[in-house]
């Protein structure tokens, strides 16, 4: 809100000076809109009231959701946080939301006290023609058996028609992105005439003067296969193909928000194709047309696929050793059909490698190991989140990747007796334990109707970690003829009114 005496010298540029809307903004240093706000505002008969944030009973019963995904935002990567619109969509998807977007916007901003939305370098456009693609690679976190797990997804969009299609792999290298380009090809149903991309290790062996790059084998044979052309941006000039780097953006931010599991790649990719799909009955924001309108009249200017589909595949020679092993990617192999000094061909797929003999037989099928970066999640801190808001639990997005176990053991209980046990579990954490070995003890003191007792649940897990077992103290001063002595309590019966006793208790 600008101060009385920056308004009155709006004013005087504007009446005195004749100055223009421009010029006052420069001099002020304000935009444009503001300033042409106050210059040419006529009527001052209502005093300028400062804005306030209004209550909005709508919000009211989702406010503690909306901020505890915005506190465990301040957890996760920060091309991965939640939008405003995500936070809406999943309001109205999770929760039943009945207000408007407009209404959660306001609230987000407010909430977050400070401006999220940076100013981004402005990039003159570049028009493409229909039929062109871009093609980047993006950094996701999904969450695999309670650990954090960086992969890669490559991106292939269509600027014509605002399209794009991503497709998940574990790394960047050439088998990984020559497999994508692959199978999002056979996804279309047809191959672009010309893809962009970057000047990336697993297509481009050397760059060279102006325009002209050095292929590596593979990729310069996987061009021709599908009679494509392959354009590369000039280094450090990613606005080139900004278009694929917005929708990178785009595909991080909708699509892996919430973090997603998944049990395999094949289900994994599978997902996000199917989100690729419907995203396209939107408007494109320019030109006022369905995407799925316009990729279906950019779909006619595509190549059509070969007959035969590439084989992405690396051959490489290997040795076999003295412990009949070879190594590939610094990862030894074991090969126990081979013989050591034997030379074998290794047959390099993105997600494993066959080991063949010198008649080209096949002697092993191994895995592909990948070194992907991998964090546990922090625990501590996302219950540190939980134990200043208890209820924020419920709404949690990293609730489903508790053990079952601490789920129920949080859940079953509200206010102060979750907060204590939600205390109890992090002081567990920052002693040393695992967050599996908490559930196991819990668990166990669970099954044992121990569940409430701090105590009883620290002495399970001191006894399941260190293997301990209580010895049973002998006994060598009671009595034989007391150590197993039964009363009979059925003489107190004398003592009641009933069995004929004097009188009753």
């Amino acid at each position: 809100m600008l101060t009385m005496a920056q308004i009155q010298y709006i004013k005087y540029l504007r009446d005195k000076k004749d100055k223009s809307i421009m010029e006052i903004a420069e001099t002020v240093d304000l935009n444009w809109r503001t300033a042409k706000k106050y210059a040419d505002r006529e009527d001052w008969s209502t005093p300028l009231k400062q804005q306030r944030c209004k209550k909005r009973p709508v919000m009211a019963p989702f406010e503690e959701i909306v901020d505890t995904w915005l506190i465990e935002d301040s957890l996760s990567p920060k091309k991965q946080r939640h939008t405003a619109r995500r936070i809406y969509d999943r309001l109205v998807s999770e929760h039943q939301f009945s207000g408007g977007e407009r209404t959660v916007r306001e609230y987000v901003s407010r909430r977050k006290h400070e401006l999220r939305i940076q100013e981004e370098e402005r990039y003159a456009r570049l028009e493409h023609p229909g039929g062109e693609a871009h093609a980047d690679f993006g950094t996701a976190k999904v969450v695999e058996q309670g650990k954090l797990k960086e992969i890669k997804c490559l991106v292939l969009s269509f600027p014509f028609s605002n399209a794009g299609f991503p497709y998940a792999v574990s790394a960047e290298n050439a088998e990984c992105f020559l497999e994508a380009l692959k199978r999002l090809f056979e996804h279309i149903g047809a191959v672009p005439q010309k893809i962009w991309l970057d000047n990336l290790p697993a297509a481009v062996a050397k760059v060279l003067q102006g325009s002209d790059r050095k292929l590596t084998e593979i990729f310069e044979r996987f061009c021709l296969h599908y009679r494509f052309e392959a354009a590369f941006c000039n280094p450090g000039c990613a606005n080139e193909k900004g278009h694929v780097e917005n929708k990178v953006g785009f595909t991080r931010r909708n699509w892996f928000v919430p973090l997603p599991q998944f049990e395999d790649w094949e289900q994994l990719n599978s997902e996000l194709l199917q989100k690729a799909e419907a995203d396209m009955y939107r408007t494109h924001y320019e030109k006022g047309r369905e995407i799925a309108a316009l990729w279906a009249e950019e779909r006619t200017k595509l190549l059509t696929l070969p007959g035969v589909p590439f084989e992405v595949v690396r051959l490489l020679t290997a040795t076999v050793d003295k412990y009949c092993r070879v190594r590939f990617e610094n990862h030894p192999y074991d090969v126990p059909r081979a013989r050591p000094g034997q030379q074998v061909l290794l047959e390099v797929h993105w997600d494993q490698v066959e080991i063949l003999n010198q008649e080209l037989q096949p002697i092993g099928m191994l895995s592909r190991p990948y070194s992907t970066k991998e964090t546990a999640i922090d625990w501590v801190a996302y219950l540190d989140i939980y134990r200043r808001k208890p209820r924020a639990l419920n709404y949690s997005s990293y609730l489903q990747h508790l053990p079952p176990a601490l789920r129920e053991f949080f859940l079953n209980r509200e206010g102060a007796a979750r907060r204590q046990r939600i205390e109890l579990v992090s002081e567990l954490l920052r002693s040393g334990y695992q967050i599996q070995e908490i559930a196991t003890a819990v668990a166990a003191a669970t099954r044992e109707g121990i569940e409430h007792d701090a105590g009883g649940v620290r002495h399970l897990l001191y006894r399941q970690t260190h293997g301990y077992i209580p010895e049973t103290i002998p006994d060598d001063y009671t009595p034989a003829c007391i150590l197993n002595y039964a009363p009979d309590i059925s003489i107190y019966d004398q003592l009641t009114r009933d069995g004929g006793g004097p009188g009753g208790v």
